[in-house]
């Protein structure tokens, strides 16, 4: 076997005991935009970040309202300087999963096609419901 390949191998044994929360990124490292920013040239960090889906939130960042698919913002006239609120552009809803989910688990719910992003969080039911 290559490296390559011992290394592919391990991973996915790994992989079927690692927990989500081994495995997120912390909240405040992600990327998110305030659904009530202007959407204007100057809003790179949006594209610099290049990430295909940017949660969105109200007020806080603990007020997640969905996710953004950033070809979303293709055609958008980006001089008007309207926020996202105003563009009334769908968001998508992410999965919310609990720390203790093992990553393969999470991994198989990626793969039946229910979201491309998960939120990690004590407070599943409560997230659930928003």
């Amino acid at each position: 076997l290559s490296k390559e390949q011992a290394n592919f191998m391990l991973g996915a044994l790994d992989i079927q005991e690692k927990k989500a929360k081994e495995i997120m990124i912390p909240i405040e490292k992600t990327v998110m935009v305030n659904n009530e920013e202007e959407v204007d040239v100057d809003m790179l960090k949006v594209f610099k970040s290049g990430h295909s889906r940017i949660p969105i939130y109200s007020r806080t960042k603990d007020n997640v309202q969905g996710i953004l698919r950033v070809k979303q913002l293709i055609g958008v006239d980006l001089s008007k300087n309207r926020s996202l609120k105003d563009l009334n552009i769908p968001l998508s809803q992410p999965l919310v999963i609990s720390p203790e989910m093992k990553a393969i688990d999470l991994l198989n719910e990626f793969r039946i096609g229910k979201s491309h992003m998960a939120f990690v969080t004590k407070d599943v039911e409560k997230m659930q419901k928003k």
